[in-house]
């Protein structure tokens, strides 16, 4: 057997064997309700306007409800697998992520199917790296925090981190097939930091533009026929997500320890304009000095990492993929948001399945999180900021490792070649 393909089988098969067994559940129910209402024919983001109009009434504050607020192509991805599972359950057993009540075994073979399209997504990463380069095939199989992101969370972040790859590949070649893919990776907003990169990059040949985008259209006309169709309440939940209060892995965290919204929102309006000079900047610096795709893609990426106001610890998951093709990634990393998700949900949450299936478990599940937070209470925000400033830091050396050292080379060599070199 083929060394790749005894990677993608290693790869897959812990991923099967885990995913039923954990989630988050408050981002599994998003997608388990999303993916209800979708194909009852439902405005999932209508959906969501409402439920956020309610929470301002309760609460007289500007909240949002944290519900679907991806791009409709998201709905395309779990929608079958969705379907499949009320083939095997049709009768209505419905389950409440919110208030986690759950119906056994219909809980395990929901998780099992909805977390598939991931699971067939990081099989696909770990053989396109394998075809490249097999210790980083390997290291992406057997990552703690892919494996934690993909089966244990249950998100999908991976799955950018996949399209993203592959239109990185396609992009010297076939542009059509990179713009569609480009265009798929924005089911999760951050990756549009790329857009003027490879806008600039397509630009010097008319007919590789027009393919590109064509490709990008391609990809983008479930968001067409939103912004056509129901596009009052398709703006109101993404204003909301492009708005959203400081968060996550980042310089900004010590904010979360400040009483008060009001000041919340003034600094996130803060962090989005020094994430846009960041951007603007990286983006002039990576064409001037024509540094290869590969560098400028990264270094676009971690600068979302490092500055933009909301960075959750599963966003690395899409920069990973491509970094992995180059020597100067820091595979280090990792550590961090992995860490951070400890401090921040702790572990013991994702085994929610596994707890709730008797009242023994649950009091076990009750007194071990009682004991965590007691424990690591008075220290968690200034651990979980002492955290997001080492990622900081390293990710902000390591755009200047890919800015600095660039091995001589052009983007006119092809995908496979350019990945080697790098």
């Amino acid at each position: 057997m083929r060394y790749w393909l005894k990677l993608v089988l290693v790869g897959l098969s812990i991923r099967l064997v885990l995913a039923p067994f954990f989630m988050h559940t408050w981002d599994i129910g998003t997608i388990y309700e999303s993916s209800q209402q979708f194909l009852a024919g439902q405005d999932v983001y209508a959906y969501v306007c409402q439920m956020s109009s309610l929470l301002r009434e309760s609460t007289n504050m500007p909240f949002y409800y944290y519900g679907f607020a991806y791009l409709p192509q998201t709905l395309l991805i779990f929608a079958p697998f969705y379907s499949l599972y009320k083939l095997i359950f049709p009768v209505d057993c419905t389950m409440d992520f919110r208030a986690v009540e759950f119906t056994y075994p219909q809980l395990y073979v929901f998780l099992f199917l909805i977390k598939i399209p991931i699971i067939l997504g990081d099989a696909l990463v770990i053989y396109l790296l394998s075809k490249r380069n097999l210790k980083a095939a390997l290291f992406y199989a057997l990552n703690p925090y892919v494996l934690f992101i993909s089966v244990f969370w249950g998100n999908f972040d991976p799955l950018v981190g996949l399209f993203l790859l592959i239109s990185y590949l396609c992009f010297e070649d076939k542009k059509t097939f990179s713009g569609f893919f480009y265009g798929l990776s924005l089911i999760k907003m951050y990756p549009a930091v790329l857009f003027p990169l490879l806008m600039v990059k397509s630009f010097s040949n008319l007919k590789k533009l027009t393919e590109f985008l064509l490709g990008l259209l391609v990809a983008s006309l479930p968001l067409l026929w939103y912004l056509l169709y129901l596009p009052q309440s398709f703006f109101d939940v993404m204003v909301f997500q492009g708005a959203r209060p400081v968060n996550g892995v980042n310089i900004y965290n010590v904010v979360l320890s400040v009483q008060g919204i009001f000041f919340q929102t003034a600094v996130t309006r803060l962090a989005s304009l020094i994430l846009l000079v960041a951007v603007a900047s990286i983006t002039f610096v990576a064409l001037k000095k024509r540094l290869p795709l590969l560098n400028s893609m990264i270094m676009l990426m971690l600068a979302y990492m490092v500055f933009a106001p909301v960075t959750n610890e599963q966003f690395l998951a899409a920069v990973i993929p491509l970094g992995l093709l180059s020597e100067r990634f820091d595979r280090k990393l990792w550590i961090f948001p992995l860490l951070f998700s400890a401090l921040h949900a702790t572990y013991i949450y994702f085994c929610i399945p596994l707890f709730w299936t008797s009242l023994e478990l649950r009091v076990l599940y009750e007194t071990t999180h009682t004991a965590w937070i007691e424990a690591i209470g008075p220290y968690s925000a200034y651990m979980r900021y002492l955290v997001s400033l080492c990622f900081a830091f390293l990710a902000f050396r390591n755009i200047q490792e890919h800015i600095h050292h660039v091995q001589p080379q052009t983007d006119n060599q092809t995908p496979r070649a350019r990945a080697i070199v790098e």
